[in-house]
């Protein structure tokens, strides 16, 4: 976990914040002539943490270990987060007369990878599964009487990781490191998810003479931070035309109910793409253009699973009537932090 990027959170943006635990948070406060900063845990005790005056000649030290303070920036870092730096912040600035001027909260939430609850994933149920850095997974194969599972990883080598035949008087052991096999529900255990597990995993069954009954794939896709935490839901319609989502969160991307709509995305490099098309007079829902996001069609939602960095960048919905006349089109910046 102390490889990921810092969270970012600021008291002028949200009033909930969410952290990995071991993760490091940078903690922004706004640039006013003083400022007192305490947190109340969750036994409902008050600690304060900082008390700062422009007219100090040096900088405070934070009363509570693990925290640091950046004058230059304001900024707060807590080095790594721990189960106790979860609870209510409050924040109370100053003009330079000492004449109170604002008050803010925030609710940090420190989540531990450790106490989640294993993912469990099949072949015969989704093409897609995530899972957390660090977390454990139970990959869970059909029940057949043989089959051989391999993985393409990113650089696009197959690795054999099991043969399963159910003659074999002893079960087999996974050929890579991490995994273990459990014969008598047929579970692959993964003890702790790392990045290079992530990649395509292709099961091919048998039958008992040894004939093919067919492959199944599945994406393993290794995520930074916690994926406990809820989904930010964003709209078109918003009135600042901002989204911002941590690292690996899901969000949910409300499209208005229109007759049919085009979505497009255009990154960094301004080059624009076409992420979904959908007509209402379809007979099946679109599939979208770009991997990591799903359309429920019930909603009209778009659901990106676990936000990457490469999905910042301006999204465009163009809307339009039953008769394919323009309605109206709408833009979004979505930020990922």
């Amino acid at each position: 976990l102390l490889v990921q990027d810092p969270v970012v959170c600021r008291f002028t943006e949200s009033k909930l914040c969410y952290v990995a635990l071991g993760q490091q948070l940078h903690l922004q406060m706004p640039l006013e002539d003083a400022f007192n900063l305490k947190i109340t845990d969750k036994t409902f005790a008050d600690h304060i943490i900082l008390k700062y005056r422009k007219s100090q000649s040096n900088p405070p030290t934070p009363h509570i270990p693990g925290w640091q303070f950046v004058n230059d920036n304001k900024t707060l870092i807590l080095t790594s987060a721990e189960r106790n730096n979860s609870g209510t912040y409050t924040l109370e600035t100053f003009d330079a007369g000492g004449e109170r001027k604002d008050s803010y909260t925030l609710q940090l939430k420190i989540k531990g990878l450790l106490a989640q609850d294993p993912v469990f994933c099949r072949f015969t149920e989704s093409n897609q599964c995530y899972v957390a850095l660090g977390q454990q997974l139970h990959l869970q194969m059909p029940l057949e009487d043989a089959f051989n599972l391999k993985i393409t990883d990113k650089t696009f080598a197959d690795h054999i990781i099991l043969k399963y035949r159910k003659s074999q008087s002893n079960p087999p052991t996974p050929h890579i490191p991490g995994w273990q096999f459990v014969n008598d529900n047929k579970t692959l255990i993964l003890t702790s998810a790392e990045r290079n597990n992530s990649g395509a995993y292709f099961l091919e069954t048998f039958d008992a003479n040894g004939t093919s009954k067919g492959i199944y794939t599945l994406h393993l896709n290794i995520k930074e931070g916690s994926l406990d935490q809820d989904p930010v839901v964003c709209r078109f319609t918003e009135s600042n035309n901002q989204c911002s989502v941590a690292l690996g969160q899901q969000l949910h991307l409300q499209i208005l109910l229109e007759d049919a709509f085009n979505l497009r995305f255009t990154d960094m490099p301004f080059t624009a793409r076409t992420i979904l098309k959908y007509r209402k007079t379809q007979s099946n829902p679109p599939t979208p253009n770009i991997p990591g996001w799903q359309f429920v069609n019930d909603n009209k939602t778009m659901i990106l699973t676990s936000a990457e960095r490469n999905n910042s960048g301006t999204y465009t919905v163009d809307t339009y009537d039953a008769n394919g006349s323009s309605k109206g089109s709408y833009t979004l910046q979505l930020n990922i932090e």
